[in-house]
């Protein structure tokens, strides 16, 4: 990998966690269920799970129905990885 490749990716992993970080509910975690990006599918899944598993987080969603919409997908990926 070329360092410009690798300053690359290491910028888009930053930008993931930055905006993971300051997701504070269901609905902010929806605004990135479209990407195709399988490292910010990735990364944004572990975010979800990790935020479904504090018991102060609230699993409300102003669209619960879309949220899960935007998920099924992630579901059916052939990337095992972003499946599970």
């Amino acid at each position: 990998m070329t360092p410009e490749k690798k300053s690359e990716v290491i910028l888009e992993i930053s930008i993931v966690i930055s905006e993971a970080a300051t997701m504070s509910s269901l609905d902010d975690f929806a605004l990135h269920l479209s990407t195709t990006d399988t490292k910010k599918k990735l990364t944004i899944g572990q975010e979800i799970i990790d935020y479904l598993g504090q018991p102060d987080n609230s699993a409300d969603c102003e669209d619960l129905g879309a949220f899960i919409d935007g998920l099924v997908p992630w579901m059916q990926s052939s990337n095992f990885k972003v499946r599970f």
